[in-house]
């Protein structure tokens, strides 16, 4: 089992206060309005339905992407290996070979925000009907439109092909090394996330009506990687946590912000009611983060920026920041216990 983050600093005791940040551009001067921008508004306006109405359905990440992240922007097809660290979990990922329609071939990295969402959609979807099997419908422009939600023109469908097929057949491996004594362990996963898949795309209108099932593109979940999210056969240990789509929905095509509402919802839900303040160096969120942006102090600005779009969708998160640290403060859980255990009751039944 490979372990939880750890390379953290924990304060005997911090205060839980309202979001604050050593940064924070949208307090108003005396005597100002405070003016709010068109996704500002936005965001408050889901923040108030995430108060005042229970989600629908719930949706799933799973812990080790949450902890370490996809790339945000493309590494490039030189980059033999990118590599993701949070304490002792390495998350490394190599690309996966696409073969387009010419016969050309070319090295593509899962990254930004439709891999993101597409792996939210894998996870829960694999728990709501507890088969690695999952079915697509039919074509990726139907999966698109009616399954993840999002309006796709004619002309994003080759990319999104590519970037589907980038996340499904990239190699992943998730190690960790620890030492105690003269004794070294390690601990490592590797897989992909797709065993094997039958995925049509079709350009323009053509295809978008659902077929019969024997006809649709789906995709066959590495056994690994099921067992993962759903936990072994007979035992409760899966690693899949609840997200709220509203919020996942609001944050748009900003794939670090997508990326701090996972890790901040899965640390609370992991903490629970006992959670602490945990305060992380910002080289340390650096390395976890923001791989992609060269110096440190450019991170922490995009990370700031980040988490104050969260704190807008996910109200009862607390944090505080100053010079060399992050501070996650005692926090009320994104989807509450009362969400959670229906929907677990009603897995368990389905699975009985």
């Amino acid at each position: 089992m490979l372990p939880d983050n750890s390379d953290v600093d924990t304060p005997p005791t911090r205060k839980a206060t309202s979001q604050k940040t050593e940064n924070d551009s949208n307090e108003a001067e005396p005597g100002k309005v405070l003016k709010l921008t068109p996704q500002q508004t936005k965001l408050l306006n889901v923040a108030q339905k995430v108060r005042e109405e229970k989600a629908e359905e719930l949706s799933f990440g799973i812990d080790f992407l949450a902890e370490t992240c996809l790339p945000v922007s493309d590494p490039g097809s030189e980059l033999r290996v990118y590599e993701k660290r949070n304490g002792k979990l390495h998350l490394e990922i190599q690309p996966a070979r696409i073969r387009n329609p010419d016969g050309t071939s070319e090295f593509i990295y899962p990254y930004g925000v439709y891999p993101r969402r597409m792996m939210i959609w894998i996870i829960t979807e694999a728990l709501r009907t507890r088969n690695p099997k999952l079915y697509l419908g039919s074509s990726l422009a139907y999966f698109m439109e009616n399954k993840l939600k999002v309006n796709v023109g004619g002309s994003q469908v080759a990319s999104l092909r590519k970037a589907t097929l980038a996340l499904l057949r990239a190699s992943i491996s998730v190690t960790a090394v620890d030492t105690t004594g003269n004794l070294i362990v390690d601990e490592f996963e590797n897989f992909h996330i797709a065993q094997q898949g039958r995925i049509f795309t079709h350009v323009g209108e053509a295809g978008r009506a659902n077929p019969s099932e024997n006809e649709e593109s789906y995709i066959q979940l590495n056994q690994g990687f099921y067992e993962r999210i759903v936990g072994r056969e007979g035992e409760d240990n899966g690693k899949a946590f609840p997200v709220d789509m509203r919020a996942v929905d609001a944050l748009g095509k900003d794939a670090l912000a997508l990326d701090v509402y996972l890790w901040t919802v899965l640390r609370v839900y992991k903490a629970g009611k006992g959670t602490r303040a945990v305060t992380i160096k910002w080289t340390t969120l650096h390395r976890q983060f923001g791989t992609e942006i060269a110096e440190t102090y450019r991170f922490k600005q995009k990370f700031l920026k980040a988490i104050n779009k969260v704190g807008l969708i996910y109200p009862g998160l607390n944090y505080e920041s100053d010079r060399k640290t992050f501070t996650l403060l005692h926090s009320e859980l994104a989807i509450t216990e009362s969400q959670i255990r229906p929907r677990r009751s009603r897995l368990k039944a389905r699975s009985a």
